[in-house]
C-alpha cells in the first residue's frame, strides 16, 4: 500500500474522476523555507474595486505552525489533500513570520491563530516508518506507534508567549481547532491554552452525543 492512500477513480457520466494520493510530507527546513517566501498577505488588485475580500481578515495575521492531520475523521478532507503525517515549521521560523507582522502598517497588533488542521498536533509523529493502512491514529483507540507526547506545542506556545511580552500591545490567539480526546492527556496544555491564547471561545472539532453516530463520524 502506498503510505499516503491509493489513487481513486470514480466514473462520472462518459468521463471519469481521479483523486490522487496527498503529496508526500516535507520536512521541517522545507517547510520553513516555504513559509520565508514574501507573502504579500494581501488580495490580488482584481478585487480592489469591489473593496477587497473580507474573509481575508480573520487569517490575514495568522500563523500556519503545521501541516496534515492523522485523526481520520469521516466527515473530513484534510486528510486526502494534506496527509496524516505532521509536516510542523521550527519554532525559529514561526517567531521569524511573527517578526514580519510588526514591519506591515496593516498588522493591528493581533496575531490571530498560531495552528494548524488541528492544533495541538504540532510536532507529533508516527514512529512507523513502513507503509499503514489506517484512517485515523487515534480512531478507535490511538496507534501504540503514535507520539502524543505535548512538549513541543507547549514549548512553542511558551516561546510565543514571550514574544508577546517582547512587543508590548499584542494579541495571539489559537483560532484552530483543537482535538479534544489529544488534549485531555496534557494538563499543562489545557491550561496554558485557556489561560493565554483563548480569545472567547474554545474551539473544538465537532462532535455529537449519540454513540453510533460517534462511531460512524470516527470521533471519540
Amino acid at each position: 500500500a502506498h503510505p499516503a492512500g491509493r489513487t481513486v477513480v470514480q466514473e462520472q457520466g462518459s468521463e471519469a474522476i481521479a483523486v490522487l494520493p496527498p503529496a508526500e510530507p516535507i520536512d521541517t527546513k522545507m517547510m520553513d523555507q516555504l513559509y520565508s517566501l514574501p507573502f504579500t498577505r494581501k488580495w490580488h488588485p482584481k478585487y480592489d474595486k469591489a473593496g477587497g475580500v473580507p474573509a481575508l481578515e480573520s487569517v490575514r495575521f495568522s500563523i500556519t505552525s503545521h501541516r496534515g492531520c492523522f485523526g481520520g475523521c469521516s466527515f473530513c478532507s484534510i486528510y486526502f489533500h494534506q496527509g496524516k503525517q505532521i509536516s510542523s515549521r521550527s519554532v525559529e521560523s514561526i517567531i521569524s513570520e511573527a517578526d514580519s507582522f510588526s514591519n506591515d502598517k496593516e498588522f493591528k497588533g493581533t496575531i490571530t491563530d498560531v495552528g494548524g488542521p488541528t492544533a495541538n498536533m504540532y510536532g507529533m509523529k508516527c514512529s512507523r516508518k513502513a507503509a499503514c493502512d489506517r484512517t485515523s491514529c487515534l480512531f478507535p483507540k490511538p496507534c501504540v506507534n503514535l507520539d502524543t507526547d505535548h512538549s513541543k506545542v507547549i514549548f512553542l506556545m511558551k516561546r510565543m508567549l514571550k514574544w508577546k511580552k517582547e512587543h508590548k500591545g499584542t494579541n495571539i490567539f489559537v483560532a484552530s481547532g483543537i482535538r479534544h480526546d489529544l488534549a485531555l492527556a496534557s494538563d499543562d496544555y489545557i491550561r496554558l491554552l485557556a489561560a493565554h491564547f483563548v480569545g472567547g471561545h474554545l474551539k473544538v472539532a465537532p462532535e455529537h452525543y449519540c454513540s453510533n453516530v460517534l462511531k460512524l463520524m470516527g470521533k471519540p
